[in-house]
C-alpha cells in the first residue's frame, strides 16, 4: 500500500466513500484497502483513503471519534458521502450501492443488541437539513470529554444514534436490517455487500479479513 497521507481515487464522482486507518491497525486497513480498491475501480466511485491522522483535526480526536469530521469535510463536494470503518469488506463486489440511497437521505443498519445503528456505515445525502445535521453531528462528537479510546463515553456511536433519535426521531425501521447492510462478520453470506469484521482481535481479524478477501475475489 502506499505511504502516503491519504489517496484520491476517481475524483469528481457524485458519491464518494471515505475511510481511514493508521499504522496500529495497518494489518487488517491495508487489507480492507486493498478490497475497496477493487470496488471502487469497477464501480467508478470517488473515494478518499487516509492513513495517517490529519494534522487539521480537532486535538484529542482520533480513531472513530474523527468521522464526523471526514463526513464534514466531503459531503459539501458529493451528493452522497458514505463513511466506511477499515474493519470492513466489500464480500459480493457484483452489487452496486445506488440501491442503498433511494428514497432516503441517511444510509445507517440496525445494530445488534439495543442498538438503532452500527456506525461503521453511515451516509448522507447533500442537501440543507442533511448538511445542518452532520455538523451537529460533528459537534456533539467532538464535544465528547473523553475521546481516548473507542468505546469512551459509549463511543462515538452512542452520540449519533442519540442524536438521530432525538433530532429526526429514527426508529429501526428507517434503517436497513444488519443482514442487509453491514453485518457482523458471524452472520455473513456470500451475498452480502459489505461485511463488518468487528470486536475481534487485531491479529484475528487480519486473518479472517484476510480469507474473506480472497473470497470475495473468488465470487467476482
Amino acid at each position: 500500500m502506499p505511504d502516503e497521507a491519504f489517496s484520491v481515487f476517481n475524483p469528481g464522482r457524485p458519491h464518494a466513500l471515505i475511510t481511514y486507518y493508521t499504522s496500529n491497525v495497518r494489518d487488517f486497513g491495508t487489507i480492507a484497502e486493498t478490497n475497496m480498491r477493487r470496488y471502487w475501480r469497477a464501480s467508478r466511485l470517488h473515494a478518499v483513503v487516509y492513513r495517517q491522522t490529519p494534522a487539521d483535526v480537532d486535538p484529542g480526536s482520533t480513531g472513530t471519534w474523527l468521522k464526523p469530521w471526514f463526513l464534514r469535510k466531503h459531503l459539501p463536494h458529493h451528493e452522497w458521502a458514505m463513511w466506511v470503518d477499515a474493519d470492513i469488506l466489500f464480500l459480493d463486489q457484483s452489487k452496486p450501492l445506488d440501491p442503498l440511497f433511494r428514497d432516503r437521505d441517511i444510509v445507517a443498519a440496525h445494530d445488534i443488541g439495543p442498538w438503532v445503528i452500527n456506525a461503521g456505515v453511515l451516509g448522507f445525502r447533500r442537501k440543507p437539513a442533511v448538511l445542518a445535521f452532520v455538523d451537529e453531528m460533528y459537534r456533539q462528537v467532538n464535544a465528547a470529554p473523553d475521546k481516548s479510546s473507542t468505546y469512551a463515553n459509549g463511543g462515538d456511536q452512542t452520540i449519533i444514534a442519540k442524536l438521530l433519535q432525538d433530532r429526526l426521531g429514527w426508529k429501526l425501521e428507517n434503517g436497513f436490517d444488519c443482514i442487509t447492510l453491514n453485518p457482523p462478520w458471524y452472520f455473513q453470506q456470500r451475498s452480502n455487500l459489505m461485511v463488518h469484521y468487528l470486536a475481534i482481535a487485531t491479529p484475528l481479524r487480519a486473518m479472517l479479513m484476510g480469507a474473506n478477501e480472497r473470497l470475495s475475489r473468488q465470487l467476482g
